[in-house]
């Protein structure tokens, strides 16, 4: 069947779905790294570790703000996640996905990584110390009452 649309019509069409789709992706990757960071940010707290002191977290700790910069409201994440659902590759942001929550198990046990670290190996560390502090029955409120102190590795 032949398009309705001209080949110009096509072109701004595509054009404007390419756009739409770099913004869905930018907000996509932020919210990734906003819940990343919040991660990391309550395991230190937990383990009374300032999470300031972490080297180069900026890129994770910056994401929030930079959220509510653009007004990522709910509303806004409905409508990236029904743009995604049409065009899969808006929704390839995901960066701290499946294969750190696999990786995450041999950090269970473990002391808190060096202030040096990756952001990584300290997404995983948290995703590890998080998980064996629910287990233990710990509540969220009990953990973020700590006072942080600074990274000793």
């Amino acid at each position: 069947m032949a398009s309705l649309l001209s080949a110009a019509q096509r072109r701004r069409l595509e054009a404007v779905t390419e756009a739409a789709c770099k913004g869905v992706l930018h907000r996509e990757r932020l919210r990734d790294r906003a819940k990343a960071w919040a991660t990391i940010e309550a395991a230190c707290v937990a383990a009374k570790i300032d999470p300031a002191q972490i080297s180069g977290a900026w890129p994770l700790a910056g994401a929030e703000k930079e959220l509510a910069r653009l007004d990522d409201t709910l509303a806004l994440q409905r409508a990236d996640a029904a743009f995604a659902a049409a065009y899969p590759s808006a929704a390839a942001g995901k960066y701290f996905g499946e294969k750190y929550v696999r990786r995450a198990a041999k950090f269970a046990g473990r002391p808190p990584p060096g202030a040096e670290a990756s952001l990584a190996d300290w997404y995983c560390w948290s995703l590890a110390a998080l998980s064996a502090a629910k287990a233990e029955g710990a509540s969220p409120t009990e953990t973020r009452r700590a006072a942080p102190a600074s990274v000793s590795h």
